[in-house]
């Protein structure tokens, strides 16, 4: 509520002199011409009227806020009318308005003027209504009252802030920590362990051949070697075990 609480240093406070809508939003208007760098007085109150034939600013719970909108950048700006009779504004919940705050909006500051909106309905809400503005006693006392709901509202945004953040954190943290599930369509990467043996090779051939290949024919080549031994010396295997065993025998007696 930064422009608010600039119009409320600045001297932008007044107290309305009459009931009449266009009449105050015209007061209102010469008062925010008077800020350098402004639109003639006529000509913002031409948009502010233009604005409201076109949708009623009436926010509710007795609060007005007419506003015009200009091209380029600068800074929000609003000035402050209190009607303590009323003005019959036409506003939505048909309440009459005790506070009107008409604001000037660059389009840069679009979204700033949202917020200080929404601050100030707010403020309201928790200030119990607009009746202590109401019934005011003079503008003075309308002074310290804004300025309490300024106060307040600073005071909550800031817890408010802390806990978008902390959410923010949160949400972030979960979203780091659940797995990442395959997008519909999509294709799903999954390591694979492969594991390779290692050829082998017959000595003979230097050809590599599978193991259970490699098995057989080496019981093969290992008979025909037995066999061809066997022919040489002219006697088997079979006997000469028969002899290391009938030696054996024979030491174990011994």
């Amino acid at each position: 509520m930064k422009s608010l609480l600039d119009a409320l240093q600045e001297g932008r406070l007044v107290e309305l002199p009459d009931t009449d809508k266009g009449k105050s939003l015209e007061y209102l208007a010469n008062l925010l011409e008077a800020v350098p760098d402004l639109p003639p007085a006529p000509q913002l109150y031409e948009a502010m009227m233009a604005r409201e034939r076109a949708m009623n600013t009436g926010i509710g719970m007795g609060v007005a806020c007419p506003h015009v909108r200009a091209p380029g950048s600068g800074d929000l700006l609003c000035a402050v009318g209190w009607s303590p009779s009323g003005i019959d504004y036409g506003a939505p919940d048909a309440k009459k308005v005790h506070l009107v705050v008409m604001y000037y909006i660059p389009e840069t500051q679009k979204n700033a003027y949202l917020k200080e909106v929404s601050s100030l309905a707010g403020a309201v809400r928790r200030g119990g209504g607009i009746q202590p503005i109401a019934d005011a006693r003079d503008i003075a006392t309308v002074r310290e009252r804004l300025l309490d709901w300024v106060s307040t509202a600073i005071e909550t945004s800031i817890p408010e802030a802390k806990a978008r953040m902390i959410r923010l954190e949160s949400r972030q943290a979960a979203a780091e920590a659940a797995p990442s599930a395959p997008a519909a369509g999509g294709i799903q990467v999954v390591p694979v362990l492969m594991l390779q043996m290692a050829p082998s090779f017959s000595v003979r051939s230097r050809s590599w051949s599978p193991p259970w290949r490699r098995t057989s024919a080496c019981r093969t080549s290992c008979n025909k070697t037995r066999s061809s031994t066997a022919a040489v010396t002219g006697s088997s295997s079979a006997p000469r075990r028969r002899t290391r065993m009938r030696d054996r025998s024979t030491i174990t007696a011994q």
